[in-house]
């Protein structure tokens, strides 16, 4: 499995940022210094300084290719099956045939999201440091040492620099080291008091480190969150079940009945030891407390996220290798060996469409990144690579043109031989809208009511050009404020002459949004280089015939101030070079 997860990176892998991945550019190639501000900063509501500080050291380590991570994150993974395995093997006394079910689960094919995506280092790390707890507590036997509890504690505060879906694990774990140095200072054994205070102190500073996570903390704006605890509790399983791989979507629900079924079983398991087996106390509770945190885990992603969403496997598979283990370690039902025989085999049959989707999406990755590369090496200019590749890159177009030029001066990949785009002319668009909804405009203000949440009836105005163009991009200017102070949501749209109206012939390459997402300097902005800038600028390549546009100032009640609205034209009598 291993060998197939590094021959999958190497066969499917691209030197080729993606989506967030375009954050860490800047600090990649040098250009943006290196700071605790930085690093703690938030990155969407994930603080994320340790994953930064792993990459930046793959970099530096072996060289500015995005596919290092990729690599990585096969190894973790790897690495954290066999662990599971001598953990087994060490509470068992022997391996088993069952405990394939650790690599089949950890490296299959539906984690092709993950493994081929070097952003992901951030939860392949994450789930790393998880599991590492969870061996930890495992191997601890029926008492655990002060080594083993200090590994915990520092594996803890690892995992709250990891973000969000770090911090989420602390508190329950935490909380077991709390009740480990209660019980630890009863005992009555010499410096029983002293080493309890200690991994009491332990437990209450790790805590201390989660809730200094939030300090400071911003709000993403139109991250989407669910409030209801019907619809909460579903997408909570959904994320429990889809450790089990992609394979398990078209199952649902029967698939989360089996997931449920099995953690039910664990958590009896593991409630009735620590009830009746004084001396396998301290175990039991460790790996109920580690449920409770990937409990906590998953009803905290199913308040906001796509819990079927195949990034989150790997988030997701540490709490069935929880449940595996508690089979293994204990049986006061006799029941845990047809429960380890139920995850295995359920892991082998879903293989072969674990892998068949891997496959599928690894092929249709690498076909478009791979044609990008081709395309830049044939000497595309920047604003049609922009605009035909964008949905494989990332959807915030000025980004991407500040920050490839970054890469080829870095020598990265392809990207050495990217060519600059030609000049254009500027044609100004008469700021005099031909028709508003739900605003009003004055003097280059438009004064928006508002439509939350958004649809295609927010406010609008529409703007036209004397005659139609064949138009390279358009670029808009603008101040903004909203009536809860964050940035737009703004969305702008082209058509035409013979277009009847933007939404009957309405295409993905005929619009732009604009929101806040990715590293947290870059809300307002979108580009780290654009940071001094007191106006917002964005440019959008449409590569097409424009007549018209419209612009969707925000989905809430906004101030909105149009300070420039132009339309880039080739122009053949100017010409620049790289």
């Amino acid at each position: 499995m291993t060998v197939a997860g590094l021959g999958l990176v190497a066969r499917y892998g691209s030197n080729v940022p993606s989506w967030d991945e375009w954050d860490i550019v800047p600090t990649m190639t040098g250009v943006q210094p290196i700071t605790l501000e930085w690093l703690w900063s938030q990155h969407n509501e994930h603080r994320i300084p340790v994953p930064r500080l792993v990459m930046l050291a793959l970099f530096r380590i072996f060289g500015d290719d995005f596919r290092i991570g990729m690599y990585l994150n096969v190894l973790l993974m790897a690495a954290l099956a066999l662990g599971l395995i001598y953990v087994a093997r060490r509470i068992r006394g022997r391996t088993a045939l069952v405990d394939i079910y650790f690599p089949l689960i950890l490296l299959n094919f539906s984690h092709s999201v993950n493994f081929l995506w070097g952003w992901q280092v951030e939860f392949a790390v994450s789930t790393a440091l998880a599991g590492g707890v969870l061996l930890i507590i495992a191997a601890s036997g029926r008492r655990p040492t002060m080594a083993a509890l200090v590994g915990v504690w520092l594996l803890l505060l690892l995992l709250v620099g990891c973000g969000a879906h770090g911090v989420a694990l602390v508190p329950a774990i935490a909380c077991w080291l709390g009740y480990c140095g209660v019980v630890r200072m009863r005992s009555g054994e010499p410096n029983a008091r002293r080493d309890g205070s200690l991994i009491v102190a332990m437990g209450l500073s790790a805590i201390a480190m989660a809730a200094l996570y939030f300090v400071g903390f911003n709000r993403v704006p139109y991250h989407p969150s669910k409030r209801n605890p019907l619809r909460i509790l579903p997408a909570s399983i959904k994320f429990l079940t889809a450790g089990f791989g992609t394979a398990v979507r078209p199952l649902w629900p029967l698939s989360g009945h089996f997931a449920v079924g099995l953690l039910l079983m664990g958590l009896a398991t593991l409630a009735i030891v620590a009830r009746v087996r004084p001396a396998e106390r301290y175990r039991a509770t460790g790996l109920l407390a580690f449920l409770g945190a990937m409990g906590s885990l998953a009803l905290g992603l199913g308040m906001g996220r796509d819990a079927f969403e195949p990034r989150y496997i790997i988030l997701s598979v540490p709490a069935l290798c929880c449940i595996f283990l508690s089979f293994v370690a204990f049986d006061p039902l006799k029941i845990s060996k047809y429960g380890t025989i139920a995850m295995f085999l359920s892991s082998v049959l879903l293989l072969w469409s674990n892998t068949g989707w891997g496959i599928d999406y690894a092929d249709d990755l690498r076909g478009h990144l791979g044609e990008f590369e081709r395309d830049m090496m044939a000497g595309v200019p920047t604003h049609r690579l922009i605009h035909d590749y964008k949905r494989w890159l990332h959807l915030h177009e000025d980004l991407l043109s500040d920050y490839m030029p970054l890469l080829r001066r870095a020598g990265v990949g392809s990207f050495k031989l990217l060519q600059d785009d030609p000049l254009f002319r500027e044609i100004p668009v008469p700021l005099v809208p031909v028709a508003t909804s739900q605003l009003k405009w004055k003097d280059g203000t438009a004064v928006a009511s508002g439509s939350w949440p958004y649809s295609s009836s927010w406010p609008y105005m529409v703007f036209q050009l004397p005659q139609e163009v064949n138009a390279s991009g358009i670029r808009i200017r603008f101040r903004h404020s909203n009536s809860r102070g964050i940035t737009p949501y703004l969305a702008l749209e082209w058509k035409s002459e013979d277009q009847e109206d933007f939404r009957e012939d309405f295409r993905k390459d005929q619009s732009m949004e604009y929101w806040s997402t990715g590293d947290r300097a870059l809300w307002v902005q979108n580009s780290w280089l654009r940071l001094s800038d007191p106006d917002v600028t964005l440019t959008t390549w449409v590569c097409g015939k424009v007549r018209q546009i419209r612009i969707h100032p925000d989905v809430l009640p906004c101030v909105f101030e149009l300070k420039e609205l132009v339309v880039l034209v080739p122009d053949p009598a100017r010409r620049v070079g790289r």
